[in-house]
Formats: C-alpha cells, structure tokens, sequence
C-alpha cells in the first residue's frame, strides 16, 4: 500500500496488484510527461480525482496511462482526468467519482480509449472540454463500456474552461450511455461534436445548447430512444 504517488519528467511507473491511498495534493497518482501502466490496482483519493495525466507546457511531451485487469480509480472529485495531448486507455477496469457533483473521467483536449470499462460520476459520467492553454480537441472510444452520470448526463462536451471544444467520440459494440436527468449526450458552451454510434442500444436525449453543433450518426442496428434537439 502507497501514500499518493507523483511522476514526473519522463518518469515509467508500472504497478501490478497495488493499492494507493491519498487524502493530499491533486491525484493519488498524478502524471506530468510521464507513464503509468496500473494492472489489478487499486487508486483512491479523497479529495481530489484519483488519476492525473499532466503536462509541462514548455516541453512537447504528454503523459500516457494504461488501466487495465479489473482495476478501479475513485476520487472524490472525479476518477481520472486527463489535460492536454496526454492519452488514457482504459480495459476491464473502473473510473468513478464519488462526490456529488464529480466525473468518471474528465478531458481536457485529450484522448480516451474504454473497453469493457465502466466510467462512473456522482453528476457527469464523462465530461469533455478545453485545457487552459487552449488545446481544444479530444477522441473518444468506447467499445462494450458503460457511461453513467448520477445526476446529470452521461457524456457533456464543453463542460468547462473557454468555449469551442471539439470531440470525435465512437460508441461501440454495445456501449451504453446512462443519465440521471435523461440527457445522454449534451453539447455546450459552443462546442462541436461528431459522435459515432455503432451496434449499440441507446436511451436518453441528445441535446446541442444554442451555439453548439452535434453531427450524430448511428449504424450496424443502433437505437435511441429519445429525443433529438437541435441536432
């Protein structure tokens, strides 16, 4: 068992059946240039999101995390969150936050891989935005993984920082996408998204906010059952 854990500059770190428990600073494990393989682990924090990926912004590097063989991230605020060009790839394993308005996953300009994953957040599921530097654009892929928003929605992109995030989001081989205030999927703050579904069953309302542009396409025996606005 592990006090909060901090890479930095290149750092590789690569834990297999390990617990890590913070109550301090930003991330039980927190991640700036570096990477982190996580297999079978447990990652909690109580006060903030239990995995940061971060970035120097004078270097060009990013930090990547690979969270795989059934484990779980927790945060009180969010269950991981990923800021500009860094890369979360997520399999057989848990992101949850805990606290009542937290995310499972937050990006800001980053990219997302889920497989057979659950992504969990007292308010949103997965929440999509802009760093604060101004990186905009961020990939989803959600392949056999479930989405759920406590009370609110499954997915927002737009959720924080400067207006104009963009999203390219894939929602796949029976992925499901579950809001506690019926929304699914919602686009805010001007934003832009293209959002793939395919061979998933979908129930919920798909919602762009004045300003904001959802293309939203559906194949291979999808379904909604909801309502479309301004989509």
């Amino acid at each position: 068992q592990s006090a909060r854990i901090e890479a930095r500059e290149g750092s590789d770190i690569a834990m297999a059946g390990a617990t890590v428990e913070s109550s301090t600073g930003r991330g039980a494990l927190s991640l700036s240039n570096s990477s982190a393989t996580i297999q079978a682990s447990t990652i909690t924090s109580t006060n903030s999101m239990g995995l940061l990926l971060a970035r120097d912004i004078n270097t060009p590097t990013a930090s990547s995390a690979t969270v795989t063989g059934g484990s779980t991230i927790t945060g009180l605020v969010g269950g991981a969150n990923a800021t500009g060009f860094n890369v979360l790839t997520v399999n057989d394993s848990t992101l949850r936050g805990t606290g009542a308005t937290s995310y499972g996953a937050q990006l800001e300009g980053a990219t997302l891989s889920a497989t057979a994953s659950t992504i969990s957040g007292g308010q949103d599921g997965l929440r999509i935005g802009v760093d604060n530097t101004g990186v905009n654009a961020n990939t989803v892929t959600l392949n056999n993984t479930v989405v759920t928003g406590g009370t609110g929605s499954a997915i927002v992109v737009g959720a924080f920082g400067d207006p104009g995030a963009v999203a390219t989001i894939n929602v796949l081989n029976g992925s499901q996408l579950n809001g506690g205030n019926g929304t699914l999927f919602q686009a805010s703050n001007t934003s832009t998204a293209n959002v793939n579904v395919d061979a998933s069953a979908l129930r919920g309302d798909v919602i762009a906010d004045t300003g904001s542009t959802v293309s939203w396409l559906m194949q291979n025996g999808s379904s909604l059952e909801g309502n479309l606005q301004n989509v």
